[in-house]
């Protein structure tokens, strides 16, 4: 706001132009969003406004002090954010043109240069620090070419945004279109034709007077960075709204020339009605700025807002000492990370990014620092699928996955989910839902009936959701993923509770299970109920049906308990034929089931008789014990372990 005021003051002649210009700036929904977040725009949007500001001083005085200042600034700026550049570029053109008498001699250009070098000179500390670098850090920034390839981003694609096969190229218009239609909303409708008069008042005094109006080159780096900005961006933000809500960041640094221009034609429009004076404007001004507090103030507040914190807590929370937490997923590997190593929250676990062990470094740089955990990398790098020099999750478990004293856990997908690979690219493993997160374990092996149930009743497993209904939460929002995640792993966990719950053979856990699913299914009815057809909400009425044929077991035939069971059987085998995308299913014993049930009217029958329900039952308890006889043996040298490791003060 300070420095949009001094713009203005310097180019407009008026601090009211400022005021009001850098207080519906500040108080945009955009940048308000991300002044709260401990992310590099805000410092991003620092800079630039630096160099807005220094341009406009320079323009006046054309001193090399002026000069050398943004020099330096540039380069410190890009230490933070690279598509500073976008902004550095026309101002560094233009400077150099208006003042080449000056500027262009060999010592001055020596000094210009100098600056940038040394406002760059914070990417040195990545030599020394790259030879052993803390867990999660990115890159091996200690050679030379390791150094220049973290630089550059090369391993994520220098100037790109999405490194994933479906990014999305051509969309110069499209984009630039969405951020005037936000440009918009964030200036209460009245910034586009405040900016479009002060675009016109700028070009007219720049006409007027074309040494003297910085007009050109704020008008030209304004147009440089939206142009080549959107033409780079390769986000599929019309895929997902996430994407957008990533890809909105970036229109930040124009939002600060947009405002800017807002301010310059707030002059001329007052003008041309006689109410340039202070009793007038200042009360407009003022209008305009609580107009922006009350509108965003609710949709803003995040002084409540802890569900990112929550769930990264709730992936540790519960761990065994010393475990080793496979993660896939920015927002859930982070909000780990940020509990590591800056609440030093349960340091004692190894969280190894999935993403990350795709990189030769993990194992050359970090590799080091994981010996506490004992960790065994099968080959130089990652890939679900196998090639030469690299290692399948498969050939990475064998090594690490079968060890008490470092059990290992799951959070978000296998990569080999991702890339379509059978059993998720792990075929003699599998996991089992604890939460927010699954324990891995081999095939043959689960967790006994009685461990997860008391596991279950007696923690808190799960964060709380954002509201649904809240706008701050909506689809551009973490926050809206955070509630997917959560939703998605209530849903595994009821699934498994519902498996459970059957070989419990007891009424109070059926009844529960049934309880959990049809909380869980509101919420998903929430966000998928427009949808015709939903994998999760078919899924969902099926599991909740079968709860019903088991319940059902406990009332007595033709009692009303028992007609009301098969109501409820039919209504959720009904909305699983209507929902599943599985055309195979809509026509398949579901339907069969329905279309008796609703032929009979009032079926106060069991769905499977008895003697058959109880035979079924056997039959699958055989296997089931012996798996969880195996699973008791597993969990007890996990304890034993863990116990002498402790005695031993925790070191491996």
């Amino acid at each position: 706001t300070k420095l949009g005021g001094g713009v203005e003051g310097k180019w407009v002649g008026s601090i009211f132009a400022g005021f009001f210009a850098g207080g519906m700036f500040a108080l945009s929904p955009l940048i308000w969003l991300y002044s709260l977040q401990a992310e590099v725009f805000a410092l991003n949007d620092l800079f630039s406004s630096l160099l807005v500001y220094f341009a406009v001083r320079f323009n006046e005085t054309r001193t090399p002090f002026l000069a050398y200042t943004g020099a330096f600034l540039i380069g410190f700026g890009l230490t933070n954010q690279h598509t500073l550049i976008f902004f550095a570029l026309p101002i560094v053109i233009w400077a150099l043109s208006v003042a080449h008498k000056t500027l262009l001699t060999p010592q001055r250009m020596g000094i210009l240069i100098a600056c940038g070098l040394i406002g760059l000179s914070p990417y040195l500390l990545l030599f020394p620090l790259g030879t052993y670098r803390p867990l999660g850090s990115w890159g091996q920034t200690g050679t030379l070419a390791g150094f220049w390839k973290h630089l550059l981003r090369k391993e994520y694609g220098t100037f790109a945004l999405y490194s994933g096969q479906d990014g999305q190229a051509a969309q110069l218009i499209p984009a630039t279109f969405r951020y005037f239609k936000h440009l918009t909303t964030d200036s209460l409708y009245v910034g586009i034709p405040l900016l479009l008069f002060g675009l016109f008042d700028a070009l007219k005094n720049f006409s007027s007077h074309p040494s003297f109006s910085p007009a050109l080159v704020l008008i030209g780096t304004w147009v440089f960075y939206l142009v080549v900005f959107h033409s780079l961006s390769n986000l599929p933000i019309d895929k997902k709204k996430i994407y957008l809500g990533i890809h909105m960041r970036f229109w930040l640094q124009p939002h600060i020339l947009s405002f800017l221009f807002m301010g310059v034609g707030v002059r001329p429009i007052l003008l041309s009605v006689n109410a340039w004076r202070r009793v007038v404007v200042v009360p407009i001004i003022l209008c305009c700025l609580f107009a922006q507090i009350a509108f965003n103030y609710k949709s803003l507040d995040q002084s409540q807002n802890f569900h990112i914190l929550e769930l990264g807590k709730k992936h540790l929370e519960f761990l065994p000492r010393n475990a080793i937490m496979i993660s896939q997923g920015d927002m859930v590997t982070n909000a780990m990370r940020y509990l590591q190593r800056c609440e030093k929250y349960r340091t004692d676990v190894l969280l190894l990014d999935e993403t990350m062990m795709t990189y030769k470094w993990i194992r050359d740089v970090q590799g080091p620092a994981m010996k506490r955990w004992k960790i065994k990398f099968p080959n130089e790098l990652h890939s679900p699928h196998p090639f030469k020099g690299g290692y399948t999750m498969e050939e990475f478990l064998k090594l690490n996955g079968n060890r008490p004293e470092f059990p290992v856990f799951k959070a978000g997908a296998w990569l080999g989910d991702i890339t379509g690979l059978p059993d998720s690219g792990v075929p003699s493993w599998h996991t089992i839902p604890l939460g927010v997160y699954q324990a891995v374990v081999p095939k043959g092996v689960t967790y006994p009936t009685d461990v997860f149930m008391e596991h279950w009743y007696n923690n808190e497993i799960f964060p709380s959701l954002p509201d649904h209904y809240d706008p701050k939460y909506d689809e551009y929002s973490w926050e809206w993923l955070d509630r997917r995640i959560v939703l998605e792993y209530r849903a595994k966990v009821g699934f498994h509770w519902a498996n459970l719950a059957v070989e419990t053979k007891e009424l109070e856990h059926l009844m529960n299970a049934r309880e959990n699913l049809e909380d869980v299914l509101k919420w998903e009815a929430m966000a998928h109920g427009h949808e015709k057809e939903s994998y999760i909400l078919a899924d969902l009425h099926n599991a909740i049906g079968m709860l019903w044929v088991h319940i059902q077991h406990y009332y007595e035939a033709e009692s009303p308990e028992m007609i009301e069971s098969n109501k409820k059987v039919a209504f959720h085998f009904g909305k699983f034929v209507q929902l599943t995308p599985q055309q195979d299913k809509k026509n398949g014993q579901e339907k069969s089931l329905v279309d008796y049930i609703n032929k009979m009217g009032e079926f106060g029958g069991l769905i499977i008789p008895a003697d058959q329900y109880q035979q079924q039952r056997k039959d699958e308890e055989v296997a089931k014990l012996q798996q969880e006889e195996r699973g008791r043996k597993y969990l007890a040298k996990q304890r034993a372990a863990a116990e002498k490791m402790a005695m031993g003060g925790g070191q491996a």
